[in-house]
């Protein structure tokens, strides 16, 4: 039997935008002796717990701080059978409106190509699509056809409804050549942090204005599971 595991990231700090933790964290993560330590506090805050924020915020940083996806790569190897295979999504954080990335989401999926030609039986790269990106179709086409990229990640709470019409002529590429997408459709930690315009809260299908409120809940209403009615 193998293995897959097929939700993992690989991206690491220089991947993210500046302002993707509060209170300045990863400024404080440039030097790692300082991430590490600040992994440990974290982790001690509620110590005991199964669903906690802090501990998982202490694992970002710490495992974050590597040199590289493949250092990443090799930590969570070290976990598994030697033949298990790897979905790793790749995050397009370029669009979420909380600073600038250090290291482009193009330069991301670069090195995931790199590291998919060098494990080409244990990674299995999907790309992150954003409706937002210029050029995005013909991103997608590339990185599969020509990188060998598996699959197609999803992730409406950056500030997208899935049912964006520039998403359709990818959803009609993937259904003709079997591509699989996997979505998110839960709040997590990672959503849209500028203004939600009015634009923004219209449905592309209905037309529905969805109410103003705070962006960590607005964000149900991009990923919510209903949305793909229509998209399928």
């Amino acid at each position: 039997m193998i293995i897959h595991n097929c939700h993992i990231h690989l991206f690491t700090n220089q991947h993210v935008p500046a302002n993707f933790l509060p209170l300045g964290i990863l400024k404080l993560l440039s030097k790692y002796k300082v991430g590490r330590k600040l992994g440990k506090i974290l982790m001690g805050i509620k110590p005991g717990s199964y669903d906690d924020y802090f501990d998982r915020m202490a694992a970002f940083m710490n495992i974050g701080n590597s040199f590289s996806q493949e250092a990443i790569l090799k930590h969570l190897m070290g976990f598994y059978p030697k033949k298990t295979r790897f979905v790793v999504l790749a995050m397009d954080m370029e669009f979420m409106n909380a600073g600038k990335l250090p290291v482009s989401y193009i330069d991301q999926l670069n090195e995931l190509a790199k590291l998919k030609q060098k494990y080409p039986d244990t990674v299995l790269p999907f790309i992150a699509v954003d409706p937002r990106r210029d050029g995005v179709y013909q991103l997608v086409h590339t990185y599969i056809e020509k990188h060998h990229f598996s699959g197609i990640k999803l992730y409406p709470a950056l500030g997208f409804f899935p049912t964006d019409p520039r998403l359709d002529p990818i959803y009609r590429y993937a259904e003709k050549n079997a591509i699989p997408i996997i979505t998110h459709c839960s709040r997590g930690g990672i959503f849209y942090r500028g203004k939600i315009s009015e634009q923004m809260r219209t449905d592309p299908v209905t037309s529905y204005l969805y109410p103003s409120e705070k962006n960590s809940r607005f964000t149900d209403n991009f990923s919510h599971p209903g949305h793909y009615e229509s998209v399928l």
